[in-house]
């Protein structure tokens, strides 16, 4: 959590300085609407109040409309699908662990044109998520739906991209979030417990469709 925090101070003090650049540049040829896709692969670390913490692999795709005021700043939302992966440990047996989240996001963007063909692009915000799917196994049995409910916490993202044309773009984004909620155990689990989702973050593509 604590990187995450010094990470989003970083994000909203680079917001700051675009914006103070910004004001220098003013160029209405800006679509107001885009469409943005984005993938990535990453780790994460899983976070039990009474069982044994553990990392996963991650693998996540968002899309997101975003919605541009001015040149430099905008609002955007989306859903975003991630898959949980990797091998831990708890009271019963040692299991491997996979899990499917739903996310919702919605936040705040900034864009900075640094040429006529390469941009970056920061964004922070806040999320809400639901556990889709979620399955533990063991040597000798599976279970399923340890853990239910949703949780809420912070994100940000840090991209640059190459303009292909008018419309379209494409670049690398590293993407880093957090819960600050837990999701609690189900009927299904022996055992009492809750859990939250730190230190996500991944690298990957974004394509980006000007409206």
């Amino acid at each position: 959590m604590k990187k995450l925090s010094y990470l989003s101070f970083i994000a909203i003090t680079l917001l700051t300085i675009n914006l103070s650049y910004g004001q220098d540049t003013t160029d209405m040829s800006y679509s107001k609407f885009s469409f943005i896709a984005q993938g990535g692969i990453g780790f994460a670390k899983v976070e039990n109040d009474n069982q044994a913490n553990y990392d996963l692999n991650v693998n996540t795709g968002e899309f997101l409309l975003n919605y541009r005021f001015n040149e430099k700043f905008g609002v955007f939302t989306g859903v975003a699908l991630t898959e949980f992966s990797g091998s831990g440990f708890n009271e019963e047996s040692v299991f491997y662990h996979e899990r499917s989240v739903l996310k919702i996001p919605l936040g705040i963007s900034s864009t900075y044109q640094l040429s006529d063909k390469i941009k970056s692009i920061m964004s922070i915000g806040a999320f809400a998520q639901t556990v889709t799917s979620d399955e533990y196994r063991y040597f000798d049995r599976t279970v399923s739906d340890l853990y239910e409910g949703w949780t809420f916490g912070l994100q940000f993202n840090l991209g640059m991209t190459y303009k292909f044309n008018k419309t379209y773009s494409v670049g690398i984004i590293f993407s880093g979030q957090s819960d600050l909620s837990k999701l609690e155990t189900t009927n299904n689990a022996s055992f009492n417990d809750e859990q939250k989702i730190t230190g996500l973050n991944t690298l990957g593509f974004l394509f980006i469709w000007d409206l």
